[in-house]
């Protein structure tokens, strides 16, 4: 059958031509990529919740001392002999420890001597009575 389309009225193309320069990049040389797939494990750490740090700003001085200049000690080694004695083989005390009494003898009452030589009463104190 014929064409009964009905004519095209659409208007002309007036787009300017194309003027960008051809691409001169040259082609990329890059060898592919063969590093293997990260398989890491997720960070599970738990966030950090350490307190901040509230010391004080060091203020000391710095250290001005000068630089010790003593002389190396030049001593000759002790050469002594060590010591040889024998040990001691005293065998322990075994005294009794002392049970005497105290002393319970009346103080001497004598009045003091004003006779003329040879002439003294005789002594009236009662004999000393402590245990040997």
């Amino acid at each position: 059958a014929p064409d009964t389309d009905a004519p095209d009225t659409d208007a002309p193309d007036t787009d300017a031509p194309d003027t960008d320069a051809p691409d001169t990049d040259a082609p990329d040389t890059d060898a592919p990529d063969t590093d293997a797939p990260d398989t890491d494990a997720p960070d599970t750490d738990a966030p950090n919740t350490d307190a901040p740090n509230t010391d004080a700003p060091d203020t000391d001085a710095p250290d001005t001392n000068a630089p010790d200049t003593d002389a190396p000690d030049t001593d000759a080694p002790d050469t002594d002999a060590p010591d040889t004695d024998a040990p001691d083989t005293d065998a322990p005390d075994t005294d009794a420890p002392d049970t005497d009494a105290p002393d319970t003898d009346a103080p001497d009452t004598d009045a003091p001597d004003t006779d003329a030589p040879g002439t003294d009463a005789p002594d009236t104190d009662a004999p000393d009575t402590d245990a040997p």
